[in-house]
């Protein structure tokens, strides 16, 4: 069975604030050491049930804290510092010795969807208990689903980086199974999809896993129609499995559409 994903969308999609950046909503009050805060972290709240469908919130196994701290550089680097903001990085996240994260997703962040209930998708993340992966393995190019980058939004809706331009990871985990209302995200296409190439396409024997690959002997044309059966996600990039190999359906952000295969919810920047 092909794997289901989805794409956490902006402000300007959702009445949760009134279809525009959320620094322009009445009831915005987040402020900074110069007064309002225009460009805000753009999150995307996530829920468990045993809540009420709120956020959940605990602190950080140390473990778990080494880890995030390895996706972005180390302890002593600026972006790893910049998660641990009281109102920067994870919301509320207390102080740097005793951090406390939140269920949250970013704009753009790619997220597993495991299936449908209700209003609610149940989505995949890490645990809390179980130990942390290898960062050199795990990590925002192979696996979005599970670390995020951070994004923000100005004002005029533009999608930023963290601060003064961060290119900062948090990790999706939590203490039971998370949720996100579905008008909060978009569903990726349904597979199998018959597609249409929009420019000459190698394929390759699997998706990209730490940047490298390897191409099969058969090569698409533009124009040519191939069905896709499953999805990877590789950073910002949407791969697709077909009869002929792996072949990439998406890649940057802004979104560049190789095939006729489309979204209207940007990755990450």
């Amino acid at each position: 069975m092909a794997k289901q994903y989805a794409r956490c969308k902006a402000d300007m999609d959702t009445a949760w604030w009134d279809y525009a950046p959320r620094s322009q909503h009445e009831n915005w009050e987040a402020r900074d050491s110069k007064g309002t805060w225009d460009t805000p972290p753009a999150t995307v709240s996530l829920s468990i049930r045993s809540a009420g469908h709120t956020k959940d919130r605990f602190a950080l196994p140390e473990s778990w804290l080494d880890y995030v701290a390895r996706l972005n550089g180390g302890k002593d680097a600026d972006e790893f510092k910049a998660l641990m903001r009281k109102a920067g990085g994870w919301n509320n996240v207390g102080d740097i010795e005793n951090p406390k994260v939140e269920s949250l997703a970013w704009w753009g962040s790619v997220l597993e969807i495991q299936g449908i209930e209700g209003n609610y998708a149940a989505i995949s993340s890490f645990r809390h208990r179980n130990p942390p992966p290898n960062s050199t393995s795990v990590n925002y190019d192979n696996n979005p689903e599970v670390v995020h980058q951070f994004t923000a939004i100005s004002g005029q809706g533009i999608m930023r980086l963290l601060g003064s331009g961060y290119r900062a990871y948090s990790v999706l985990i939590s203490r039971e199974q998370l949720y996100v209302p579905l008008d909060r995200i978009e569903l990726f296409p349904k597979l199998p999809r018959e597609v249409k190439t929009l420019a000459d396409l190698d394929t390759y024997q699997s998706p990209p896993r730490n940047g490298q690959l390897t191409k099969n002997k058969t090569k698409l044309t533009a124009g040519q129609w191939v069905k896709v059966f499953d999805y990877a996600v590789r950073a910002t990039d949407v791969w697709g499995l077909t009869l002929q190999g792996w072949i990439a359906l998406a890649i940057g952000s802004p979104s560049r559409f190789l095939t006729t295969w489309e979204m209207e919810t940007r990755p990450a920047v």
